[in-house]
C-alpha cells in the first residue's frame, strides 16, 4: 500500500508519519526530497534557481538560501507557481525510484500539496490530517510563526476542510498525541484487514 499524506501547514503531518513508522511502514517526504535537492545542489535545480533569481537565493559559499526563497514565494503567488514547475517533477522522479525500491514494503509519503499539485493520482489511497483553524494557529504561533506567515501559507493552500473531503481517510488533531496515534493505529490495522 502506498499512501500519501497531506494536511493544512501546521496540522501534524509529521506526527501521523512517525506513527506510520514506528508500526513499520517505510516513510517519506516531499519536503525532504525537496531539502535533498537543495543540499546536494542538484545540478538542473541550482541552474534554474540562478537563472531565474540570480543570486538572490545563495550564500556567498553557493549554498541556496532557503529562507530568501521562502520570503520570496509566499509573498508572491507567480514565484511559487514557478518554483514548484521546477520542483515537482525533480520530487516526483525521486519519489518514483524510492518506491520503486521499496516496491515490496507499505509506503506513507508526506505531501503538503499534495491535492493542488494533482499528486492524489500516484497513490493508492490518500490521507489527510485535519485540525481546526483555532489550534492550527495556536500551535504554530507557539512555534515561533507569526499571524502573517500563516495568514500567507495558509492562502497558497487548499482549506483544511477540503482537503478532508478529498481524501481516503481523515485523521482529525484537534487533541493530543495520544488521540492521533489511536486513530492512526486504526487506519493501519484497517488497512492491514483490506489486503
Amino acid at each position: 500500500m502506498i499512501l500519501g499524506l497531506t494536511g493544512g501547514f501546521g496540522c501534524g503531518k509529521s506526527s501521523v508519519s512517525a506513527f506510520f513508522k514506528t508500526a513499520g511502514w517505510q516513510t517519506s517526504s516531499a519536503d525532504d526530497i525537496c531539502a535533498e535537492l537543495y543540499e546536494q545542489q542538484d545540478v538542473e535545480l541550482m541552474r534554474q534557481l540562478r537563472v531565474h533569481w540570480q543570486d538572490k537565493v545563495f550564500y556567498s559559499d553557493g549554498k541556496v538560501n532557503k529562507a530568501a526563497i521562502a520570503e520570496i514565494v509566499f509573498n508572491n503567488n507567480n514565484e511559487l507557481q514557478w518554483l514548484c514547475s521546477v520542483l515537482y517533477p525533480l520530487i516526483a522522479k525521486k519519489t518514483k525510484t524510492l518506491i520503486e525500491k521499496n516496491i515490496e514494503k507499505d509506503f506513507i509519503f508526506e505531501v503538503p500539496l499534495l491535492f493542488e499539485a494533482g499528486w492524489d493520482k500516484i497513490f493508492d489511497k490518500t490521507v489527510a490530517v485535519w485540525t481546526d483553524s483555532k489550534t492550527q494557529k495556536e500551535r504554530l504561533l507557539s512555534k515561533g510563526f507569526t499571524i502573517n506567515d500563516i495568514k500567507n501559507r495558509n492562502s497558497k493552500q487548499l482549506p483544511n476542510d477540503e482537503k478532508l473531503k478529498k481524501a481516503d481517510f481523515g485523521l482529525l488533531n484537534n487533541g493530543d498525541l495520544n488521540f492521533l496515534q489511536k486513530q492512526c493505529n486504526k487506519l493501519i490495522n484497517y488497512i492491514k484487514e483490506q489486503k
